[in-house]
């Protein structure tokens, strides 16, 4: 046989082949080793037992989790080398006829490399599914004057227009047309604990969407104020890895409804001997306000704090951006 890749104290280590498997976002990175482990001295080795703490002890075989970088002592210098983020997943041991043992270590990681040949640094998948929806709502004026205010929980004013029905209170039913997002995000727990996303995005659920940033201050492209945080979910994926999903809805009307003004008897203002109302006001629910690009991060640091360029690129344009 060929001289041992590495030799221990107990057994000779000979690497027979290696399969690197790279995949598109979303698919992970994957190195695959075949080892021969031979004894040292005739023996029969046991990895189901006694001999499996030496395996490890000895580095003949990885700990599951270990970087493949650390154990097979693998230099990477370029910051972009997904190898060095890649772990131990699992081993397969097969006992051979002449008392050898065939090992298969897996390694995977869900990183990726940034795209351009300028960009060093590594990625996590983002994706973002939409689906079109609605809501009902009661319309008291038709042809308004003044349009749902983005800015405002309430009208200042009579927003105008045409009673809806011509000669009564009641409003015409109609429906609000909404956009409904899901946004995925791969996370590692090493730069962004779970326990610190639940608690991020506890407090970020409910609130609108609200941008300073004068040269985007859009969210997907939806104006600001006109999308909100519903839901959140967190799923464990392999490993270290889990994958944030956070539903937003964006909404044409930014979230208002038409709400007649009441009088100080409790009864809604009236016009055309009390046949019509008379004040309508855009009304909607007051919401707490957060930039939701901030969600486009890695790290307990900047999640919900910062967004990482790169990474609203690929959840915006859907590919790797160069």
């Amino acid at each position: 046989m060929a001289t041992p890749l590495k030799t221990t104290t107990n057994f000779y280590c000979y690497l027979i082949n290696q399969q690197v498997n790279t995949g598109d976002v979303g698919e992970p990175n994957e190195i695959i080793e075949t080892w021969i482990l031979a004894p040292v001295e005739a023996q029969i080795i046991r990895p189901e037992g006694s001999d499996w703490s030496t395996l490890q002890a000895e580095n003949a075989a990885p700990d599951i989790g270990e970087y493949y970088s650390s154990w097979n002592n693998v230099n990477y210098v370029n910051a972009s080398s997904w190898q060095k983020k890649a772990r131990c997943r699992s081993h397969i041991f097969t006992t051979l006829h002449d008392g050898n043992i065939q090992a298969v270590y897996r390694f995977s990681t869900y990183y990726q490399k940034r795209p351009g040949t300028a960009n060093t640094g590594l990625q996590l998948p983002t994706t973002v599914e939409c689906a079109s929806a609605s809501r009902p709502i009661g319309l008291f004026r038709r042809n308004w004057v003044d349009g749902p205010p983005a800015a405002l929980d309430q009208s200042a004013a009579d927003i105008g227009g045409d009673t809806a029905i011509l000669g009564t209170r009641e409003p015409f039913d109609s429906i609000v047309p909404q956009a409904r997002m899901r946004v995925r995000l791969v996370m590692d727990s090493e730069d962004l604990p779970i326990s610190d996303a639940i608690i991020e995005l506890s407090l970020f659920m409910g609130k609108r969407h609200f941008s300073s940033n004068a040269t985007d201050p859009s969210f997907m492209g939806f104006p600001v104020r006109s999308c909100i945080a519903e839901t959140f979910a967190i799923n464990k994926l392999e490993g270290e890895f889990y994958e944030i999903t956070i539903d937003i809805v964006w909404d044409k009307y930014y979230d208002h409804d038409q709400v007649p003004q009441i009088e100080p008897d409790g009864e809604p203002k009236t016009k055309n001997d009390g046949l019509e109302l008379d004040d309508i006001r855009w009304t909607r629910v007051e919401r707490d306000e957060e930039d939701f690009n901030k969600m486009f991060a890695y790290t307990t640091a900047d999640f919900m704090s910062a967004a990482d360029a790169d990474r609203k690129a690929l959840a915006m344009k859907g590919y790797w951006v160069p």
